[in-house]
């Protein structure tokens, strides 16, 4: 326009341009592939703890132990919360190690420590509470110790399942899918995974927040899964436990025991 519009020639004002700030990102391809195999790979760590816990209690009972304290006066709640005290002190033990292990193997480098180990601990009562809802179903130990690492790694199929559709499933597909605590703990697992991508790890501002804003589902809602998957596990053990006919002398309540508890 200005050459067309006058005779003389005149330089043209040169551009200028660079690229947008942005903070340094790392692609990192074991971070990528951890994070995809981090939820089963904890998982599968529990699997023993559960067959070995299950094993000691049913134990118990096989030697007739559990009949002979119950003739001697002990409560079914003391003797429950015995066992619940000596797992979980076992369990906090081998959670600090799995913490030590997750933080200086750089495996979750940027997670709160405090945060992680909340969700190990949340994750061990839910375990705790399914040893004691298998063990009612058994006399004895070492079939019960198989059943229950079966049966541990097979709430787990879930997950595998939920972690390929996720992008399909909306909010309340992921918290019915939680209903099973090892589905709950994956996702959990993988949310940290995923901000350790994004290279901040789960925060306690960020606690309440989804690492994807596609998403609603946060680590908020895995723990109050997580909480409704343990008391749903101690609601199984009790009714079970006093539906199920015993064989040492002790009489059952008919299944539907919880309404004339109503009813009274």
């Amino acid at each position: 326009v200005v050459s067309t519009q006058s005779t003389g020639t005149f330089d043209l004002p040169g551009s200028y341009s660079q690229m947008f700030p942005y903070p340094c990102w790392l692609n990192d391809k074991y971070l990528f592939i951890i994070s995809r195999t981090l939820p089963m790979c904890m998982v599968i760590s529990w699997v023993y703890i559960v067959a070995m816990s299950t094993k000691r209690i049913v134990y118990e009972k096989e030697l007739r132990l559990k009949e002979v304290m119950r003739v001697m006066g002990l409560g079914n709640a003391v003797h429950w919360w015995g066992w619940g005290i000596t797992l979980l002190a076992s369990s906090s033990i081998t959670n600090i190690f799995l913490v030590i292990i997750l933080k200086h193997g750089r495996i979750t480098i940027y997670t709160d420590w405090v945060l992680l180990y909340l969700l190990l601990s949340m994750f061990s009562l839910c375990n705790i509470a399914l040893c004691f809802l298998i063990s009612v179903f058994f006399v004895q130990s070492k079939l019960a110790a198989v059943v229950s690492a079966v049966g541990f790694y097979t709430s787990y199929l879930p997950y595998t399942i939920a972690s390929l559709q996720e992008e399909n499933m909306d909010f309340w597909m992921k918290m019915t899918a939680s209903a099973s605590s090892t589905t709950a703990f994956g996702f959990g697992m993988l949310q940290i995974a995923r901000y350790e991508e994004q290279g901040i790890g789960l925060q306690w501002d960020n606690f309440f927040l989804p690492p994807d804003n596609a998403q609603q589902f946060s680590t908020l809602h895995v723990f109050i899964m997580m909480v409704a998957d343990f008391i749903f596990y101690i609601l199984l053990t009790y009714y079970f436990q006093q539906v199920l006919p015993s064989n040492h002398g002790f009489a059952s309540k008919p299944w539907y025991f919880p309404v004339l508890c109503v009813d009274t």
